[in-house]
């Protein structure tokens, strides 16, 4: 708690943009997982969230969260199969944090909203690219 106490102070502080946050602090590679529900991020993050989280910073994350995935290589008309796994870990995610941390929550549904949009996009490239070899 008193490490939430001084980051809080620090996030709040004249000295903190929040338009500059480092929003990689908060990478999903990173030891931020829960111990205790294997859920991301861990719960003082959350709990920082619930103070400080707001569009900037929650649009960084995002950002940072799709970002971290790198290059991907798929099978030829695959289409949305990885994305969709993506998006059922974020939504569990979601469920974990549930009611109790609802900023976190929104965060987590936005950035499986994302990952279930790419999914669909693949899944029409894949369509279109069996059509074109018909």
């Amino acid at each position: 708690m008193k490490d939430f106490k001084l980051i809080s102070r620090i996030f709040s502080s004249n000295f903190f943009d929040k338009k500059t946050f480092p929003h990689t602090f908060f990478d999903i590679r990173n030891p931020f997982y829960d111990p205790d529900d294997s859920a991301w991020p861990h719960k003082e993050i959350r709990d920082i969230f619930e103070v400080l989280l707001n569009h900037s910073i929650e649009e960084g994350i995002l950002s940072a969260q799709i970002s971290k995935r790198g290059v991907v290589i798929r099978a030829k008309n695959e289409g949305g199969v990885q994305e969709l796994q993506l998006t059922k870990k974020w939504e569990e995610w979601a469920v974990t944090t549930g009611n109790t941390w609802p900023r976190t929550t929104t965060l987590l549904k936005k950035i499986a909203q994302y990952w279930r949009q790419s999914a669909k996009e693949e899944d029409i490239r894949a369509e279109q690219s069996r059509i074109r070899l018909r």
